[in-house]
């Protein structure tokens, strides 16, 4: 039995186990903890064989994935996981908008356009440039474009 090759298997397993559930993230630690786990298949196809680092190989697969699934998954759940996400939302009801009201009064207004629009470019409405976007087609540059909508901080027009 290639105690060494299982030495490395399984402090390979610690650090990414460490990595998963303590360190949360993709670093230094769960990064060496999966080169550990590859020198020990590898030590293993050295000592004892192809076929026996095969069943390593699947070995350690089959005892990292579930391990990384069942992490993910009770990450959120724990305290320091809900330190790492934001589990609040930002509702309009609560004075939350996507975009400015200064983009709000344009729409229905008409300008012109000062750049081809391939489908963004930009155009001037009553004195200001604005970047804007079309809903796909191609509008020469010196063509009036309406602003017809306005989704978050992009400015959609149309001819």
């Amino acid at each position: 039995m290639p105690l060494l090759a299982i030495a490395f298997i399984a402090l390979g397993f610690i650090f990414v186990f460490i990595e998963i559930f303590l360190i949360p993230g993709f670093g230094p630690v769960g990064v060496l903890g999966g080169v550990l786990m590859a020198v020990g298949v590898a030590v293993a196809g050295y000592t004892q064989g192809v076929w026996t680092a095969v069943v390593y190989a699947v070995i350690v697969i089959a005892l990292t994935l579930p391990t990384c699934a069942i992490g993910f998954w009770l990450m959120p759940k724990t305290k320091l996981g809900r330190s790492f996400i934001h589990s609040t939302s930002e509702y309009s009801e609560s004075g939350y908008r996507s975009s400015s009201d200064e983009l709000i009064k344009f729409i229905g207004k008409t300008g012109m356009t000062l750049t081809p629009l391939r489908p963004a470019g930009i155009i001037d409405v009553e004195g200001s440039r604005l970047d804007v976007l079309t809903r796909g087609e191609f509008i020469e540059k010196g063509k009036e474009v309406k602003i017809i909508d306005i989704e978050g901080s992009r400015i959609v027009v149309g001819v």
